[in-house]
């Protein structure tokens, strides 16, 4: 009986933990892409950069949406045919063993910080 609560403690606190990582990754998405926007306008080879998976694609609509382009970029991801079902990466689909790579976990859970240039935040 022990085992089976260290398990579920471990399953808990595990899922918090890449809740969190996965968090502090997108805000840092955010304050990039609202940066990329405010210096260079909308342009969709900004957005296409971070429309590979549903947390990216919410923190560049929230980006965008607080500089004013709300109607731009839901435009652009139902032009580039996403919708609101479209919740997997897009690479899951092809490349199911990129879950495993290096690059996805840096990326995901571990994005390095990134101090805003243009805005500043609380």
């Amino acid at each position: 009986m022990g085992i089976f609560f260290l398990i579920l403690s471990v399953c808990s606190v595990t899922i918090f933990l890449f809740a969190e990582l996965d968090a502090y990754s997108r805000f840092q998405n955010y304050k990039m892409i609202r940066d990329l926007i405010f210096h260079h306008g909308f342009q969709g080879r900004i957005i296409r950069n971070f429309s590979h998976s549903k947390c990216q694609r919410e923190a560049a609509y929230f980006a965008a949406s607080d500089l004013g382009f709300k109607r731009e970029i839901k435009e652009y991801f139902r032009e580039s045919g996403y919708r609101w079902y479209h919740v997997f990466p897009d690479f899951l689909w092809k490349h199911p063993d990129y879950l495993l790579s290096k690059y996805f976990w840096l990326t995901t859970f571990f994005t390095k910080s990134y101090p805003s240039k243009y805005l500043n935040f609380c």
